[in-house]
């Protein structure tokens, strides 16, 4: 008996650890994960990440007009992978920005899909759907992840080099010279030269 408890807990370790591992994937389906491992560029992989987000939410719109039991549960699951790919687009975004990576276009597309997310999300909010005890706090979770991440990408490609300011100490002209200082430039010619006989100059 004892052994077969030893048995039960080390598969039960066994189990953990391994949910421990791939927990970090678990927000992303098998395609959406090779979609991001093949894709090379730091930016187009802010856009996938941008793509599985909208996805999540156009599960929610499914479920909010769902009759089934489950649904509030369900919603709650997609919104924590939609905080989930949030999450783990920031971190491309950070990686990128250490690369140099040109980002315009990733950066604009955060801006523009965000807005709708988080207009869609706080229409959620607003709204008195069933089961929404079921996902509420998840959904004022994802609402300030969407605003902290549409903030971020407003500060453009490299906030450290757009957030550099001219000194504002410095004179505007160059200060007057001083009476001194053009008396010594005069005395600093040395002595008249001597003229020079011409050849032709009688003696």
């Amino acid at each position: 008996m004892k052994r077969l408890f030893t048995i039960a807990l080390l598969v039960l370790l066994i189990a953990g650890g391994a949910f421990a591992q791939g927990g970090r994937r678990e927000f992303l389906s098998p395609d959406e994960i090779n979609g991001i491992q093949d894709e090379q560029d730091p930016g187009k992989r802010i856009l996938l990440y941008l793509q599985f987000a909208g996805r999540r939410l156009d599960a929610v719109r499914e479920k909010t007009v769902s009759a089934e039991p489950k649904a509030g549960a369900e919603i709650q699951r997609y919104l924590t992978e939609y905080n989930s790919i949030w999450d783990a687009l920031a971190d491309s975004l950070e990686n990128a920005r250490q690369q140099r990576t040109a980002l315009d276009k990733p950066v604009k597309e955060i801006q523009i899909k965000g807005a709708d997310y988080l207009k869609y999300l706080q229409m959620l909010l607003a709204s008195a759907t069933a089961n929404r005890s079921d996902y509420e706090f998840t959904l004022e979770e994802a609402i300030d992840t969407t605003k902290d991440e549409v903030a971020e990408a407003k500060k453009g490609n490299f906030p450290e080099v757009n957030a550099r300011k001219p000194p504002s100490d410095l004179p505007a002209s160059p200060p007057p010279r001083s009476k001194t200082d053009s008396d010594k430039s005069g005395s600093e010619e040395g002595p008249p030269r001597k003229k020079s006989r011409s050849p032709f100059q009688s003696q």
